[in-house]
């Protein structure tokens, strides 16, 4: 798409003003090219769209997230987000040199310090600059919200707290009480409207976070940590969590936040293993298999104690095929600490495997609320 088309776009988003009658709680959807929804959550100088089911899920984890959640956890969920990221308060120094080369190569004029930015943030990586395809579809998106505006605004939605109520009443459902719908947008197949829309359930699935599950498939492993013998009263903690800072994928790309792997004895308070892994979806069985490599070393425990979201759902079907209980673990100081230490001390020495630099820059910790 060419700049210029994508940049004044923008600007008629800008000056259209939109957060005057979308607030941050007022969720509407516009379904993209491939058919998968883009939600929209505008609030004053920024928009994010929450792309798909992982979009929606981690936008609303964010917006349940408990105020006196602990830092570790609430980063680990703002970095969940799946999301484009509009910011158009931006002074010119604060800008990268491409986004700075792309606006003036468009010719749009901003004013000093509003000066738009754009970024994609998929799970777990760093916000980052959007493809092509990205544009296009961030672009129909813009132009969805756009309708958007004036679509609502015709039933009566005129200030940000009178929420989408006036639009939902007129459609003559009988269960909004009960029911959590938003409106859904779609481009039109005929010349004369720009899109359609009709209503769409939030359903009790889209808050749930998926993490990925492993089963021992090795017949031989699978008997062999089966028939060994479990050391009686031994306890052993697993404990996975996100690192804060971001590192620069070798191969180029928007930066990552590793998921780092922690294997600890809370009876002799000795750290037995420590490893770290770029893409966890990818590659959690690395985590499984280093901790079946360590029943060698030090013995089968008869239970481990599971830290973190994603050591449950990754060991709970392990532990019944080689009959060892998985609990979770509940808050424990001496690992906070543990954890805290750990992502004090930089983690490049731990792993020689991979190239990692630091990365700084512009929405670092960005989220939707800022």
């Amino acid at each position: 798409m060419e700049t210029k088309e994508f940049y004044s776009l923008i600007k008629e988003y800008q000056q259209t003003e939109v957060d005057t009658v979308f607030s941050e709680s007022d969720l509407f959807a516009i379904e993209l090219e491939d058919k998968s929804p883009a939600y929209a959550s505008i609030v004053e100088d920024a928009l994010a769209l929450y792309l798909g089911e992982k979009g929606i899920t981690g936008y609303l984890r964010l917006c349940f997230l408990d105020p006196d959640t602990p830092p570790l956890e609430k980063q680990e969920v703002e970095n969940s987000q799946e999301c484009f990221i509009l910011t158009l308060n931006n002074a010119k120094e604060n800008l990268e040199p491409e986004d700075l080369a792309a606006i003036e190569e468009s010719g749009i004029d901003f004013a000093e310090d509003s000066y738009p930015m754009v970024r994609v943030k998929r799970q777990y990586r760093f916000p980052w600059f959007l493809t092509d395809e990205e544009q296009q579809s961030f672009a129909l998106a813009l132009r969805g919200i756009l309708f958007a505006k004036t679509y609502v605004v015709q039933f009566g939605k005129i200030s940000k707290t009178n929420s989408l109520t006036p639009w939902l009443e007129s459609l003559g459902l009988d269960d909004i009480e009960k029911r959590e719908y938003y409106p859904y947008f779609k481009q039109a197949m005929n010349e004369k409207e720009l899109f359609t829309v009709e209503p769409r359930e939030l359903s009790d699935d889209d808050y749930g976070v998926e993490y990925p599950q492993t089963r021992l498939t090795n017949e031989e492993k699978l008997s062999l940590y089966k028939r060994m013998k479990a050391k009686a009263g031994k306890i052993l903690y697993v404990v996975t969590f996100l690192l804060p800072e971001p590192f620069r994928d070798a191969k180029g790309g928007a930066p990552v936040f590793p998921v780092a792997y922690m294997l600890y004895d809370p009876q002799k308070h000795v750290m037995l293993d420590l490893h770290m892994v770029d893409d966890y979806e990818q590659h959690h069985t690395k985590f499984v298999s280093r901790l079946l490599d360590s029943f060698d070393q030090v013995g089968k425990p008869q239970a481990i104690h599971c830290f973190g979201d994603r050591t449950y759902p990754l060991l709970s079907h392990l532990g019944t095929q080689v009959n060892i209980m998985m609990v979770r673990g509940k808050q424990n100081d001496e690992l906070d600490a543990i954890i805290e230490e750990i992502i004090s001390h930089d983690l490049n020495s731990e792993e020689e495997e991979h190239d990692h630099t630091h990365v700084h820059g512009p929405g670092c910790d960005h989220h939707h609320h800022e």
